[in-house]
């Protein structure tokens, strides 16, 4: 079974999470298969 992990918003939390997932598969870690939902046509949420 494959796991998925859903991260919940594009702002400040979110776009840290992804960065880890992305450093973790770049040092041979295996990840689970990751999608990110977001409400705002685009990324940054407090940022914006």
């Amino acid at each position: 079974m494959t796991k998925r992990v859903a991260i919940i918003g594009a702002g400040p939390s979110g776009l840290a999470m992804l960065r880890a997932f992305q450093s973790a598969k770049a040092k041979g870690a295996d990840i689970p298969e990751i999608v990110c939902f977001e409400k705002q046509d685009n990324w940054g949420g407090l940022w914006n």
